[in-house]
């Protein structure tokens, strides 16, 4: 619909002057593959989050999938202020953005607004506009009654609405005259938690069309300030009706690259465009494709492949919901908020502890929903990590907080109010998410490296054992433990030790493991044997014990 040529395939670290894209919302899923550059986490409270669920909601991993796909080359910022309720603080926002404003970012997406105008966020806005910044922002979900939200209301911002899969506004699009383009804002297909694809509707979809856009632009000429590329988009617009509904039209790419490379548009007033030879003609409308059946079912994964996600998400029966993918989160966050070190070991992967065969039993007790009254030693297991964690979760409650406040409290659903069966499971949701946390816990306290002299040293927090930038290969490993313990809650299977296994992948390197090719021996459970465990292992096993 944005007439978008085939973007070029290939890597941002390869751009010699890349266009700096930052996305200021719910933050970008590390799980979906989709490249950051940099981040920043500015929701005060939940700083607690593992670097790989730094989105709670899927939000901004959506946002910014869509810019990933428009322009690839884009290095991505992840600048999160929106929080697990999607929501945000203006002081975040604020913060965030003069955080961009020192990363040197050539464009701002913000997918998100208030009805409220507010002086510390204008002077925020005009900070980023007067410092070459092209900021975009989302027109508004409240409909031809509600108007624009702020800050797309701005004069600096492009106030972008959405139009659906027939070319037409949507129903909940917001009109006004601040409206500048038009973009698809409906049943998008984009990567989402856990790497997943998801399907998204909105002007928060729309907005970072014209962010992607604006990036392609920039790259085909570094010489154009954003002024002038905004100017471009705006000229490129193919009208579609009133311009309260559609602002300029929607974007067309192919037209803007073409109006770029001839140099026609040089600058703009407000949303007035000049032309070099100073002749304007409005454009004519031109047939935009439209799409008569889109069917796209949200967040499958593919269950022929316990390690791999599918591409197209419509394959096969199953699959994850957003409300168990909501509690799948919520869960691997809760040990930090509610378990301690050194006092629960086997919660958060210590290197004294089997910590495969803790992940192993948490998965086995997620399995059953939290019923532990039968529950068996995995072996390796220590008894005194096997008595705590089987008397620590029950289906009443965690830890004596009942299952009804531990829900509502980290996830805002009501559990009281559900069947028995959706009961059992959300807890079986909940508790996969807690396993998941206490295998890739193992990889920020159980890791070691050699130093210059060949001497094999901890990883400590002194070294910043839980700063993803050190040693940054662990935690990809780390993630797939995450996805691990995410599919065998789809499949309703038990974890194993293979589960903490990136053999063959490049980031299965630069680190080692403490015990873990003695510890997964240990945890056998499923007699794969020591010789096929030794193959996944030796590698990056640091053995203490004989």
């Amino acid at each position: 619909m944005i007439r978008l040529d085939e973007p070029a395939d290939k890597p941002a670290e390869s751009t010699d002057d890349p266009v700096k894209v930052a996305v200021l919302d719910s933050g970008i899923e590390l799980l979906s593959g989709i490249p950051v550059r940099d981040s920043v986490n500015l929701v005060k409270e939940e700083q607690d989050l593992p670097y790989y669920m730094n989105d709670m909601v899927g939000h901004g991993t959506a946002v910014a999938d869509i810019i990933h796909q428009i322009c690839p080359d884009a290095w991505l910022y992840a600048v999160r202020v929106l929080d697990r309720e999607n929501r945000g603080r203006l002081s975040d926002i604020v913060e965030g953005i003069y955080w961009c404003i020192d990363q040197d970012v050539d464009i701002i997406n913000m997918s998100f607004g208030t009805p409220r105008e507010s002086e510390i966020l204008r002077d925020a806005v005009q900070a980023a506009a007067n410092a070459g910044i092209l900021i975009v922002g989302s027109a508004g979900n409240g409909g031809s009654e509600a108007g624009i939200e702020y800050p797309a209301r701005f004069e600096e911002v492009v106030a972008v609405g959405a139009v659906g899969t027939d070319a037409k506004r949507t129903e909940e699009s917001a009109t006004g005259s601040e409206l500048e383009l038009v973009a698809p804002g409906e049943q998008i297909a984009v990567k989402s938690m856990f790497g997943m694809e998801t399907v998204s509707s909105g002007t928060s979809m729309a907005a970072p069309h014209i962010a992607g856009a604006a990036a392609v632009l920039m790259e085909q000429d570094a010489q154009k300030d954003a002024g002038q590329v905004r100017a471009v988009l705006n000229e490129s617009g193919n009208p579609l009706g009133s311009k309260e509904e559609y602002g300029a039209g929607i974007v067309d790419i192919a037209y803007a690259k073409q109006l770029l490379e001839e140099g026609v548009v040089t600058s703009q007033e407000g949303s007035v465009c000049a032309y070099a030879d100073g002749q304007q003609t409005e454009r004519a409308r031109e047939e935009v494709q439209t799409f008569e059946e889109v069917d796209y079912v949200e967040g499958r994964w593919d269950k022929n492949s316990h390690k791999t996600l599918i591409k197209d998400g419509i394959e096969d029966s199953g699959g994850l919901t957003a409300t168990e993918t909501k509690l799948l989160k919520a869960g691997a966050v809760y040990p930090d908020r509610r378990t301690a070190m050194p006092n629960d070991p086997e919660w958060h992967g210590q290197y004294w502890e089997n910590y495969i065969a803790n992940y192993m039993s948490s998965s086995w007790i997620a399995k059953s929903a939290g019923d532990t009254s039968t529950l068996k030693k995995v072996k390796g297991q220590s008894e005194s990590c096997y008595q705590r964690m089987k008397n620590s979760v029950s289906t009443k409650n965690v830890n004596g907080v009942k299952w009804e406040t531990i829900i509502e409290s980290e996830t805002g659903l009501d559990y009281a109010a559900q069947s028995a069966s959706v009961k059992k499971q959300w807890r079986k949701a909940f508790l996969f998410g807690m396993a998941a946390h206490t295998g890739t816990d193992a990889f920020a306290h159980s890791a070691y490296y050699r130093n210059e002299n060949g001497h094999t040293l901890w990883i400590d927090h002194s070294l910043g054992a839980d700063d993803p930038e050190v040693f940054d290969n662990r935690y990809k490993c780390a993630g797939r433990v995450a996805l691990a313990a995410a599919i065998n809650y789809d499949l309703d299977i038990k974890a194993c030790p293979a589960d903490f296994t990136s053999a063959g992948e490049p980031y299965w390197k630069g680190f080692l493991m403490r015990n873990i090719l003695y510890y997964a021996v240990e945890a056998d459970h499923f007699n794969y044997g020591a010789s096929w465990l030794r193959e996944l292992f030796e590698d990056v096993d640091y053995r203490v014990y004989d």
